[in-house]
């Protein structure tokens, strides 16, 4: 493993993928607690830049979508990525401060988190679903093989109930084989 790996980690299973995805909750808690501190210091008049209580909003925000990360949230981790860039174009609009570096390591780290993310469900389905792709409807079946009348089942890759005789399932779309 190289030194810049941490760059654009290379994602080739789901441990991977959650490994490449864990930089966005640390890109979460740095913002979390980075602004944590710059709250109180410009509250005790340490600091040069006058800090809004509301600021420990935005922590608490950071916080939750560093947990939505730590679950594997695509969600969070397109909405922590879309959530920081808009602030920093905000501050850089409002008060004439440009992102520096360390801005930029934080977006990359938000980048890499939708990558593993991203990456992570799309194995986790694989996983779960059979050769060729599709997920499976697992029943009880007649003797000769074909499956029980106006039974329901569930589906391989979400769990919602489907109806015999649906090919497609209803809350996620697969195309469904009954076995």
């Amino acid at each position: 493993m190289s030194a810049t790996s941490w760059i654009l980690p290379s994602i080739s299973d789901e441990q991977s993928a959650r490994k490449a995805s864990r930089q966005g909750v640390w890109a979460c808690g740095f913002v979390t607690l980075s602004t944590t501190l710059l709250v109180v210091l410009s509250h005790l008049g340490w600091s040069p830049h006058q800090v809004s209580l509301w600021a420990l909003l935005d922590a608490v925000i950071f916080a939750g979508v560093g947990w939505g990360i730590y679950r594997v949230s695509r969600v969070a981790a397109i909405g922590g990525l879309l959530l920081f860039v808009l602030e920093k174009v905000s501050l850089w609009i409002d008060n004439g401060i440009p992102p520096n570096a360390l801005s930029l390591a934080v977006v990359l780290a938000f980048i890499n988190a939708i990558r593993g993310t991203v990456a992570f469900h799309g194995y986790a389905v694989r996983s779960e679903s059979p050769e060729n792709g599709r997920p499976r409807v697992s029943s009880e079946a007649h003797n000769d093989g074909s499956p029980i009348e106006n039974e329901e089942y569930s589906c391989g890759a979400c769990g919602s109930r489907v109806v015999l005789g649906n090919t497609t399932c209803h809350s996620c779309g697969e195309h469904l084989e009954f076995t």
